[in-house]
């Protein structure tokens, strides 16, 4: 009977965690550009890692003086 109570129990916990279980659909992904450069980003978990990401693959092909900016995310 103990047994029955935790197959119960892990079952219970699986149908309660499994909304909030990540997907792809949560995935985020930023474009970011300057005049003469851009940088993406994808598949990251939370907005500001997508935007960080693809800020730094901008900054590292565009020439000192000008600026990268996030032009969207989703």
């Amino acid at each position: 009977m103990k047994s029955v109570k935790y197959i119960f129990g892990a079952l219970l916990l699986v149908v309660v965690a499994w909304p909030f279980a990540p997907t792809e659909a949560s995935a985020w992904g930023c474009y970011a550009s300057s005049p003469s450069a851009n940088g993406r980003s994808w598949n990251y978990p939370t907005r500001g890692g997508a935007v960080r990401r693809a800020l730094a693959e901008c900054a590292v092909r565009t020439p000192r003086g000008q600026t990268c900016y996030i032009r969207s995310c989703s």
